[in-house]
């Protein structure tokens, strides 16, 4: 008895289990903007655990219960319910009230099902509230389906709207999930049914669809599978499946819901594994993977994203895709107008943006620890000196692979002190200007290096100059350390006119235009600092064709971090020595052993014996002596990676 399903959506919700409760106003409204344009009409949000869990210490969001509500409400206004979870014990009555007054269309009531006589009174409390309830039969499995049916019915009793069969623990397979749903239907219909599943054993798609087939209604999923544990079904999985099935209550745009999760997994969680739109697409259109390179020309000629290509491949490409045909599917997917969300009603639109770029301490700190939710990045915060500032002056974050680093500039040791105590518990790692090294004393108990902030200026300038293609260089400025640092790595002349290029640091007495005269027509000149060149050099440079940039420091500053933290790792984690037995050593890292000691690739997660050492800091080849102890060492590494 194949139904027509409805799907709610909980990645706000559940996935903020995956980044640490760090999803932001902005994040909300996105990413519940992009559901409801697509059709979903039921949005969970908030902490993982419910209202009220960031009040009992059971970890802290990043914005309240009441701005996830505001935030997911001014998105998709009239276009879904929103709601929140609730545990009785965690969430109260007053925040419960407190959610239904900031707009809350339903709650779902969650406890564990041997506990469900502990919802009645919520129950009641949340209708006088006029809100859609939801009963959420936690760990369901724990009964078997008959007595769960039971339960069921009885929860029905209490008026709840639904009730949920609950795989908590990502267990159950779509035989299990059929015996629940039969048995609680075949004893009362009266109350829909609804399935939240989670994909430990990667069935939660199979599961939603078995469920549905047997007659329920409401199936839970989330963007990309965002969620607790193995995660939840995909929201766009679900929704392409069930259209292609014509299961859907009313139309879902589910090509939209591709790739919208495609695309703001990318931008809020980048780090977490998910099929992407494209792999979708195959299975969807049962595209063989052998013809991609004939559809990938075709969709690069275009210009077209690669899985709308892939779904406008006719059912008789399914053999055998042509070039012919390949070059029509993606021009037809180029033709094709995308989406976007719309921030323009974004509550506390000025918090948000100060959240991306951040203007004060308060909000940077902030943006450290969201970031620390989502993402895996160590956290660094680079202090330079610059004179004259008054406080602290905080310039760009960046982002990388495996960092975020904010850099602040000070003048005093009094600013210095304020970024310390601001940024304290937000931070993995100091980097401080050796010019501010009599300050160092001063750092809390992370991990801090020295580092020479002229000389990645430096380094900026010249890997600047080498893209340029600048080989003759003059350099200007007050600033004699920039000038000797960048005199040192790069090709400075003098008394060589005219240069390929200019590099301008001062803007206290920034070049004139009798200064752009040493430059070639069609040169290059790049200021160090913002405003280091006159109105009327820049006028001149424009009239002379001269290449204007402003210097970007980040990518070498972000290497001067990492270059530290690599090196930090290096002593903590992969260098040491260790004694297998009285006979077999070894050492890595850098670690100087004995003669014949055995040299690895890395101590914790060693893959490589390199040599063995020749005690005296350098490495030789094994020896036929060395035979027992190899073999040793062998066993040791496949024992360190648990094979």
């Amino acid at each position: 008895m194949e139904t027509s399903a409805q799907i709610l959506d909980c990645t706000i919700r559940d996935g903020s289990y995956v980044v640490d409760y760090q999803f932001t106003v902005e994040d909300t409204y996105i990413i519940a903007h992009g559901i409801a344009a697509a059709g979903i009409r039921h949005i969970e949000v908030g902490h993982g655990l419910g209202l009220n869990a960031q009040n009992c210490g059971k970890g802290n969001a990043a914005i309240s219960d009441i701005e996830y509500i505001t935030a997911a409400k001014a998105a998709v206004p009239d276009k879904a319910l929103i709601g929140s979870f609730f545990i009785p014990g965690i969430g109260t009555e007053d925040s419960l009230r407190a959610a239904a007054d900031a707009g809350l269309g339903f709650i779902r009531l969650g406890i564990d099902v041997d506990d469900h006589t502990k919802l009645e009174p919520f129950v009641k409390l949340a209708k006088s509230l006029n809100l859609e309830v939801w009963g959420n039969m936690m760990k369901s499995y724990l009964l078997p389906p008959e007595s769960f049916a039971e339960i069921s019915q009885r929860v029905g009793e209490f008026g709840v709207d639904v009730v949920a069969i609950v795989d908590s623990a990502g267990g159950m397979t779509p035989n299990e999930v059929a015996a629940y749903t039969q048995a609680t239907l075949a004893r009362s219909s009266r109350v829909p049914l609804a399935f939240h599943g989670h994909n430990n054993l990667t069935l939660a798609v199979a599961n939603c669809l078995r469920f549905v087939e047997c007659g329920g209604i409401y199936v839970d999923g989330s963007l990309a599978g965002l969620g607790r544990s193995g995660g939840n079904a995909a929201t766009e999985l679900l929704a392409a499946v069930l259209a292609q099935r014509n299961s859907l209550a009313w139309p879902i745009d589910w090509e939209r819901l591709v790739e919208f999760a495609d695309s703001v997994m990318q931008f809020c969680v980048p780090d977490h594994a998910r099929p992407r739109a494209s792999e979708i697409a195959t299975g969807l259109n049962y595209f063989h993977s052998s013809f991609s390179p004939v559809v990938e020309k075709a969709n690069a000629d275009a210009k077209a994203p690669l899985y709308r290509t892939i779904l406008r491949l006719p059912k008789d490409s399914r053999k055998k895709v042509s070039q012919e045909v390949a070059v029509a599917a993606a021009q037809q997917a180029a033709s094709e107008p995308r989406h976007s969300s719309q921030i323009s009603d974004l509550p506390s639109n000025g918090d948000s943006l100060e959240r991306l770029q951040p203007t004060s301490l308060e909000a940077l700190a902030d943006r450290l620890r969201v970031q620390k939710g989502k993402s895996p990045q160590r956290r660094v915060v680079t202090i330079a000196h610059t004179p004259d500032l008054c406080g602290a002056r905080i310039g760009p974050v960046r982002s990388s692979r495996i960092s975020i680093v904010a850099h602040v500039e000070v003048s005093t040791v009094e600013a210095l002190t304020e970024v310390r105590n601001a940024l304290a518990d937000s931070c993995d790692f100091w980097l401080l200007d050796k010019r501010l090294e009599k300050s160092r004393g001063q750092c809390p108990s992370q991990p801090q290096f020295l580092y020479d902030d002229d000389a990645v200026i430096a380094q900026a300038v010249a890997d600047a100059l080498q893209i340029l293609q600048a080989t003759q260089v003059a350099v200007i400025g007050d600033d004699a350390g920039q000038r000797a640092a960048i005199s040192q790595i790069t090709q400075v002349v003098k008394n060589h006119i005219p240069v390929d290029a200019l590099v301008t640091s001062d803007s206290k007495s920034p070049a004139s235009k009798d200064d752009l005269q040493q430059v070639r027509d069609g040169g290059v000149v790049l200021m160090v600092r913002a405003r280091a060149l006159t109105d009327d050099a820049f006028a001149e440079a424009r009239r002379r064709g001269i290449q204007l940039w402003r210097l970007d420091c980040g990518p070498a500053l972000v290497a001067e971090a990492e270059r530290l933290i690599h090196t930090y790792d290096r002593f903590h984690l992969a260098a040491g020595q260790v004694d297998l037995d009285a006979h077999t050593h070894i050492v890595a890292g850098g670690a100087v052993g004995q003669a014949g000691d055995l040299v690895v690739d890395h101590l914790r997660s060693p893959r490589f014996i390199l040599g063995e050492a020749d005690g005296q800091g350098g490495i030789r080849s094994l020896s036929e002596a060395s035979r027992s102890r190899t073999l040793a060492a062998q066993q040791w590494i496949v024992d360190q990676w648990g094979l």
